[in-house]
């Protein structure tokens, strides 16, 4: 008796789906989530909010402003910069004369 594998084999590939058909619009996507429960649907955009959040955070029009304003700034003077290794200075003085002292007052103990 002889078995035929390749066929089968060929068949079971055929229903393997591959990166291009395993891709899903977005008017599938959605369709999909349609057909859920009410409740399930809610946890799918809930999770959907949380992973992309990030993408609607737009800046404030003083944000804004004051991005532009400095973006000016630097094109008019554009010699007129720090080094970071010179504001890292800078801002580890003001660190520690900020914390300068005691962390905690002992005579509270």
């Amino acid at each position: 008796m002889e078995v035929e594998i390749l066929p089968t084999f060929v068949a079971d590939c055929r229903s393997v789906p591959t990166r291009q058909k395993d891709i899903m619009s977005a008017a599938e996507i959605l369709e999909q989530i349609r057909r859920l429960p009410e409740d399930e649907q809610r946890k799918v955009v809930e999770s959907i909010e949380d992973e992309y959040a990030y993408l609607g955070d737009s800046l404030s029009s003083g944000e804004a402003e004051e991005i532009d304003r400095r973006l000016r700034d630097h094109l008019e003077n554009p010699t007129d910069v720090v080094s970071w290794e010179e504001a890292k200075a800078r801002l580890d003085t003001k660190s520690e004369a900020k914390f300068a002292g005691p962390l905690f007052d002992c005579s509270l103990l």
